[in-house]
């Protein structure tokens, strides 16, 4: 093992340490062997004797089936004690409405939910989600379906608060679960270019046919039986080759686009990364405090790297902030939980926290005007 080996294997170690955090244990396991494997430190051996533990310790669980069985058993009681607890009809109505506000889903609907308006900020959608909370958490409200209506509250409050998700929301309208789903492409969209990408552009001009269901076989050529005059009448109805040309026309176009716009530049590399790799040797931290990586000999002006910090600010606080949301729904999982333990209101957001400190360093560097970050 060579001691130039050494920082590599620190930096897979705290990657490990990030993926721990999120739950991710098999990856945490890969990057804490080949840290080892790379220069063997007594922390990465630490970690590793800690998840050897951890999955010695699941093996003494029930098997999944008989978990499945009780987490079942355990719903279906909770639910009818849920039933029989008493609750005003103001309660109910709360309920209610946050319900079917869910059930129809219109457009922007979270904001509903909050009852506040798309321009609110954050501190006006938090101040409304407490007090709406108070009304509909399971402890405090005893109609039926409280729980649910809480979720629903609670995911509309995570998607608000965090920028990129609201972002998002407020592009689409959109529950973030809601969004990227597929549709199947018809028949007619494949002959006319609608939303057909490249590879089944060349597939349909080159012989491969794709269905209405989104499979695609090589067509062959069959053999030919029957009465040529009778085929040569049958060609003649279904239309002549002018006619499909002219079909294939906007096929044709879009494709010579795709083939000028290839033809000017080729992919680009981004330009940073926040992870250090052998491309991205150049460490920068941002005035948030944000750590960044670009290419040797990278040179741009002030105004691209202002861009550049900034662009690396944005993707640092998507990976976090989504691994936040992660942790805040497992809290309110744990606090739901029927056998929740005594200290589940205490249980640590570690990803929130760190997003929390960037805000802070990022207001306090608005207000004294730093600008720019310092090389490493």
């Amino acid at each position: 093992m060579s001691v130039a080996n050494r920082d590599s294997a620190l930096e897979l170690v705290e990657r490990a340490r990030v993926a721990m955090r999120g739950e991710d244990f098999a990856k945490a396991k890969r990057l804490l062997e080949k840290s080892v494997r790379l220069y063997e430190t007594g922390e990465a051996v630490a970690l590793l004797r800690t998840l050897a533990e951890k999955s010695e310790r699941e093996k003494d669980q029930p098997s999944p089936l008989r978990r499945a069985r009780n987490v079942a058993k355990e719903t279906k009681e909770r639910e009818r004690k849920e039933a029989q607890r008493k609750h005003t009809p103001e309660q109910a109505a709360h309920v209610q409405r946050v319900l079917e506000l869910v059930r129809r889903k219109p457009p922007f609907y979270f904001y509903a939910l909050l009852e506040v308006e798309r321009s609110a900020d954050e501190k006006t959608i938090v101040r409304s989600y407490k007090k709406l909370s108070l009304r509909l958490h399971p402890d405090k409200n005893g109609a039926p379906r409280a729980a649910e209506a809480f979720k629903a509250l609670n995911d509309a409050k995570d998607t608000l608060t965090d920028a990129h998700s609201r972002a998002a929301y407020d592009r689409t309208g959109q529950a973030p679960s809601e969004q990227a789903m597929p549709h199947r492409r018809t028949h007619f969209q494949h002959m006319h270019g609608e939303g057909v990408t490249p590879e089944e552009l060349f597939a349909h001009l080159f012989g491969v046919h794709v269905s209405a269901d989104g499979r695609r076989r090589r067509a062959r050529p069959q053999p030919f039986r029957g009465d040529p005059r009778r085929a040569y009448a049958s060609a003649r109805t279904e239309g002549s080759s002018d006619k499909l040309i002219f079909q294939l026309m906007p096929v044709m176009l879009m494709l010579f686009v795709l083939l000028l716009l290839g033809s000017l530049g080729g992919p680009q590399e981004p330009l940073f990364s926040l992870e250090r790799t052998s491309y991205y040797r150049v460490g920068h931290d941002s005035v948030a405090g944000v750590r960044y990586y670009v290419p040797q000999g990278a040179t741009h002006s002030d105004e691209m790297w202002e861009r550049v910090e900034a662009q690396a600010e944005q993707e640092w606080q998507y990976r976090v902030g989504k691994v936040c949301s992660e942790q805040r729904a497992r809290k309110v999982r744990l606090q739901r939980s029927w056998f929740a333990p005594s200290d589940a209101d205490s249980y640590p957001l570690p990803a929130c926290d760190e997003l929390e400190e960037f805000r802070v360093r990022k207001n306090a560097a608005a207000r004294t005007g730093r600008a720019g970050g310092h090389w490493a």
